[in-house]
């Protein structure tokens, strides 16, 4: 069951942002950057602004969250007492970094009990490691060899 979560800190403020920001991109005129996304199985076109990342929240009742937040009792009772702290926020980043099938598997940016993320090389995406690279073509090479 899904609960009805308290506005995040300054949520009003970042709101007036937003609009103000939309409101700039449409006066500015010429060709708008835009992305398309599909929201409700429709395809929808959205402008693209500029916004201080750090200013943002991550959402505890996204779908994802709310079936991996379970994985540690302790930080999942911390996410319900303040969804907006920063060890709530901390705790959500964590999760949307771990594997959504194995939350608590070794390397999937699992924190150490002393803090320290486990498999996860905070320099580099994981996309970005060039041995994971190597180690996915060597995989679809045998794969395509497999399929001849």
């Amino acid at each position: 069951m899904m609960r009805e979560l308290p506005a995040p800190p300054r949520a009003d403020e970042f709101g007036e942002l937003i609009s103000k920001r939309v409101e700039e991109v449409r006066e500015a005129g010429g060709t708008r950057e835009t992305v398309s996304v599909e929201l409700n199985g429709q395809p929808l076109h959205v402008e693209v602004i500029d916004l201080p990342l750090s200013r943002l929240y991550y959402n505890p009742s996204t779908h994802r969250i709310r079936a991996q937040r379970s994985h540690d009792p302790e930080r999942d009772a911390a996410l319900d007492k303040d969804p907006w702290s920063g060890e709530s926020q901390d705790y959500l980043h964590f999760l949307l970094q771990a594997s959504p099938s194995e939350p608590g598997s070794e390397g999937q940016g699992l924190r150490h009990p002393q803090g320290q993320p486990q498999g996860v090389r905070p320099e580099r995406s994981r996309t970005g490691d060039p041995a994971r690279r190597a180690r996915q073509r060597q995989h679809q090479g045998r794969r395509a060899a497999r399929a001849r």
